[in-house]
């Protein structure tokens, strides 16, 4: 795990001078931060009280 952290860490490095690398690694950032929240907040949805419960859950679209 480690290893993967640092190999990560250089990426994002060397991205601030090549550009297209930059671009490439926001490109596949945006989405796995997107998905990280969404699971992050279902883990959190049990313990909130039934009233944040709501709040959270009312801006997400409804299943059809």
């Amino acid at each position: 795990m480690l290893i993967v952290v640092g190999i990560a860490a250089l990426l994002e490095a060397g991205a601030y001078d090549i550009p297209v690398v930059d671009n490439l690694l926001d490109t596949l950032a945006t989405p796995a931060a997107i998905g990280g929240g969404t699971v992050i907040v279902a883990s959190l949805l049990r313990e909130m009280t039934p009233r944040l419960r709501v709040i959270a859950t009312s801006t997400l679209p409804r299943p059809r």
